[in-house]
């Protein structure tokens, strides 16, 4: 359900920005000639239904070096909704049967590792399944890494090796497997450098998803505006405008949609008629009685996250060798005065501490 509201309402948003308001602005047509023309809901409709991702605009961008092609980023959107239902009906599996788990990451490591065993097709071959076959390289093995995360050692030292691996790989049936490999590692390298600060702004602002959907119609429309524009210039620019835009993106349209999980989750619930929180729940191993919970405190966190820390049984008191402190009895006289209750607790707290001063004294209280 997260996935679905982080990737669809920016999605939509793009879409109608670039078909309704870009489109008609760097169009060849008439304005009148563009909307007679039913490309541009062809465009809406295909895009957001994640059908093609080089669907084109009447008129539009037909002067660039890369023809009519309107936002040629969103291709991958189809395969990154196929691996994200996939690992849902993975991880419901592995929650539902926790006796499959051991099994289900063994396959998974076998297909991560045998998924390119045959040589890669040319680029201009590509089929639906060979890009299938890359998605399902790159995102098992980091789901691989997410359930091997308790036996995976992250060291530089490895760093080098796997790369000298990775370039020996290059041209031979190795090489995607390889690049898996070496590339994964070192993004999990980097992840787990200490930058509490960066941390700190990244869990609360995520502007990844908004410049991978804005930025080609930025850099198309900033191509057949300026013809001439040179690659340096081309990534400023359009640095510049895609940022903001990603911004406005984040703060007004996914992070407010983030926040409806539960709403969706309760909406799918009456829709298919099967308590889907429950059964996952259900599915989940349950803590001891006596297991804490400690937040993870830090000053440069904003959200501390919930750390699990294993239950342990209280220690056993001996009660022949323990010297006796005196007790203090609760007030068992409840009245509506507010003063009368201030007053009697004050004077419990004098007695209290007039006859506690030596560990063996005897509970003085009345």
């Amino acid at each position: 359900a997260a996935r679905v509201l982080r990737i669809f309402p920016a999605l939509i948003a793009c879409v109608l920005l670039t078909a309704l308001v870009l489109g008609p602005l760097v169009t060849t047509r008439s304005l009148g000639a563009y909307f007679a023309d039913a490309g541009w809901l062809a465009y809406t409709v295909k895009t957001i239904a994640l059908t093609t991702g080089s669907a084109p605009l009447p008129g539009v961008f037909a002067d660039v070096p890369v023809k009519g092609l309107v936002n040629l980023s969103l291709w991958t959107l189809k395969y990154e909704v196929f691996c994200y239902a996939a690992l849902a009906g993975f991880g419901f599996a592995a929650l539902r049967f926790p006796q499959w788990r051991r099994s289900m990451t063994v396959a998974l490591a076998l297909v991560v590792a045998v998924i390119f065993v045959g040589a890669p097709k040319p680029i201009a071959g590509y089929s639906t399944a060979d890009n299938i076959r890359y998605f399902v390289l790159f995102f098992g093995t980091g789901a691989l890494a997410y359930l091997l995360r308790e036996r995976l050692m992250l060291t530089w030292i490895a760093v080098p090796p796997l790369f000298v691996a990775f370039v020996l790989a290059i041209g031979t049936r190795f090489a995607e497997l390889a690049s898996a490999l070496c590339l994964g590692y070192a993004t999990l390298m980097i992840a787990s450098l200490s930058l509490p600060r960066l941390r700190w702004f990244t869990n609360d602002q995520d502007y990844s998803f908004g410049v991978y959907i804005f930025a080609c119609p930025i850099q198309q429309a900033l191509i057949h505006l300026c013809p001439g524009i040179g690659p340096v210039e081309l990534t400023l620019v359009s640095l510049g405008l895609v940022l903001p835009l990603s911004v406005v993106s984040w703060s007004l349209i996914e992070r407010p949609a983030m926040r409806q999980r539960k709403a969706l989750v309760a909406w799918l619930q009456r829709l298919i008629g099967t308590p889907v929180r429950t059964a996952v729940e259900g599915a989940l191993p349950r803590l001891p009685r006596q297991a804490k919970i400690v937040a993870a405190r830090s000053p440069k966190m904003v959200r501390p996250a919930p750390i699990v820390v294993a239950a342990r049984a209280p220690p056993r008191r001996d009660r022949a060798t323990e010297p006796t402190a005196p007790a203090r009895r609760k007030s068992t006289v409840s009245t509506p005065n507010p003063l009368l209750g201030l007053l009697q607790q004050r004077r419990q707290k004098s007695v209290y501490r007039h006859y506690g001063r030596g560990a063996g004294t005897a509970n003085p209280l009345p």
